[in-house]
């Protein structure tokens, strides 16, 4: 009989400690969340072993392991656990409830399930309803394009939660295009992502049993059926909002709390909040799109602030106002065009949070080691910031002009016609981040640059010779200046972004300590606390050396202004 004791000695002989770090990330991430910096190999294992063990589910671990490591399985604990046969595909069950809950609400979360159970519904949550051997995230995808019906917990703990972000941002999509329904379950909070209040909601603050026979109520309506009309809720700090005047039909139709459409989507163009402006899918005017902003953010005020009545807003602009705010997008896509003043548009790009390989030990010494670092997710531009775009914050009296016109062999070169769209030289890390967050955003961390680079599997650049570089990249003097932005496409990042290499070096955010990477933080680092110089990163146009342009760090003094250094914003 395979014994905890067993499963412990295996992991220890047959996984490294990053190997033990990925197992838990895709079969038990209730686990790993509990991992805590300078915690040793050991202590991780004995925590992973009598975690499963308290809640049966050393079989998940059994067959987790045989499926990772099959021939080392079968010598040294014998029988092999079967794994989980394949799902089946099926259409949405609109009977089946999917409970989107933050970990530590984990208690409320299955006894709500149990309730429902109870009741004849289907149920999806986790971990119940992961199977031996799955990873969650594929788990959680069947479940979700299975459910009828997705149900939010609402809590402290779910909206800070990625998981339950995640997960919300695909709820509320299917619930806008019609396939699914949503319910945001009030369990005390006051303060909330708005486009999550704007839904049928239903306290659960006060008295649990109450709350219970209003959810079946409202889950045995037919869809479009409306809801008895009720008064707002008085309780204290309640999220009560214009959702309980607006009838059931009336916000299917109308798409009520939209996201950001999908990938798959390609018939609608994902919309974009830059910084004060917005851009509907219909044409609205900029001051139009600033008004919206302003009556938005007097609804959402008096939301989260718990008025508990319903805003003085004629129906007619309620639910223009309310249609429009759907357009807006707390969900990510692959990448939105943002406008900014001066009708200069900006392609952002997201990069999703996670892990990613960030040094490289066959590097420089101030490149190593190599170490694991986990980012939340952000968004980055996919260029480097261009004349054009420089020239707008100029206009708009933010920004210092570049302490130089020219560039290295173009005696007019910043506000010249033909260079627009090429990338803004001559400027401090201090003017850097004055553009950023005049556009809404900020220099990126050093690490957040360095993943936006190498994508989540690490991956290191090695173009081989000169000849070769040139052709992907503005490097070792090829083109003897900068070059338009996003002109050598032939290497791209992972993510889409271009010119990360070559070009112009390009400022971050963090100070420079030649040794930082080996006292560095696991979870998004911000760099050293303090130091005389800033880190760039990426390589110039004149770089001509043979490092790894994905890994090479250099700094300089914060108000250094050359021809070949630059930047790019990450929001």
């Amino acid at each position: 009989m395979t014994t905890p004791a067993h499963y412990r000695q295996f992991i220890t002989q047959f996984f490294s400690d990053d190997e033990l770090e990925d197992l838990c990330f895709d079969y038990f991430p209730d686990v790993r969340r509990d991992f805590t910096q300078g915690m040793t190999k050991s202590q991780k294992v004995r925590l992973l072993v009598d975690h499963v063990g308290r809640h049966g589910r050393l079989d998940h671990l059994a067959v987790a392991l045989a499926q990772l490591r099959p021939v080392a399985y079968a010598e040294q604990l014998g029988e092999m656990p079967a794994g989980p046969p394949d799902h089946v595909a099926r259409e949405r069950d609109p009977r089946q409830l999917f409970i989107c809950h933050a970990y530590e609400d984990g208690e409320i979360a299955h006894r709500l399930a149990e309730d429902l159970r109870d009741q004849g519904w289907r149920i999806w949550i986790a971990p119940d309803s992961i199977r031996p051997g799955e990873r969650w995230i594929e788990a959680i995808n069947y479940g979700l394009q299975t459910s009828g019906i997705f149900l939010l917990v609402l809590t402290i703990a779910s909206v800070t939660s990625r998981w339950v972000q995640d997960e919300m941002g695909y709820a509320l999509d299917q619930s806008n295009r019609g396939q699914a329904r949503m319910i945001v379950l009030d369990f005390g909070v006051t303060a909330a992502p708005p486009l999550w209040t704007v839904r049928q909601h239903i306290s659960f603050r006060q008295d649990y049993d109450k709350g219970l026979r209003e959810l079946i109520d409202a889950l045995q309506r037919p869809q479009h059926a409306a809801p008895p009309v009720e008064k707002a809720s008085n309780e204290p700090g309640s999220l009560a909002t214009a959702e309980t005047a607006v009838p059931e039909a009336r916000r299917t139709q109308e798409g009520v709390g939209g996201v950001v459409p999908s990938v798959n989507a390609r018939d609608k163009e994902p919309t974009s909040v830059g910084r004060s402006i917005v851009r509907f899918k219909k044409p609205i005017a900029w001051i139009a799109g600033v008004t919206l902003l302003i009556a938005a953010g007097f609804l959402i005020i008096r939301v989260l602030q718990g008025v508990g009545q319903r805003p003085d807003i004629p129906d007619d602009e309620l639910f223009t106002l309310l249609d429009e705010l759907s357009r807006l997008n707390p969900t990510p896509s692959g990448k939105r065009m943002v406008t900014l003043p001066g009708n200069i548009v900006v392609e952002q790009l997201f990069v999703p949070g996670g892990p990613f390989g960030m040094g490289f030990d066959e590097g420089e010494p101030n490149e190593r080691p190599a170490h694991r670092v986990e980012l939340e997710a952000f968004w980055i531009d996919r260029t480097e910031v261009t004349n054009a775009q420089y020239t707008a914050c100029v206009a708009a009296d933010v920004c210092d002009p570049p302490v130089n016109n020219r560039s290295f062999t173009r005696p007019h070169y910043f506000g010249e016609s033909g260079f627009e769209n090429f990338p803004v030289i001559y400027v401090s890390w201090e003017q850097a981040g004055t553009f950023c967050a005049w556009a809404g955003g900020r220099l990126p961390t050093e690490a957040e640059w360095e993943k936006a680079i190498r994508g989540p599997d690490g991956f290191v650049d090695d173009w081989g010779e000169t000849a070769s570089r040139c052709q992907s990249a503005n490097v070792d003097g090829c083109y003897g200046d900068t070059n338009e932005v996003g002109s050598t496409p032939a290497w791209a990042s992972p993510y889409g972004t271009v010119d990360m290499a070559g070009n112009v070096w390009e400022w971050v955010n963090d100070w420079y300590n030649e040794a930082y990477y080996a006292s560095s933080q696991a979870a998004n680092p911000q760099g050293p606390a303090e130091g005389g110089l800033k880190v760039i990163r990426g390589g110039g146009w004149t770089f001509d050396g043979v490092q790894h342009f994905n890994t090479i760090r250099r700094a300089k003094e914060p108000d250094l202004a050359t021809n070949n250094l630059g930047f790019r914003c990450a929001y």
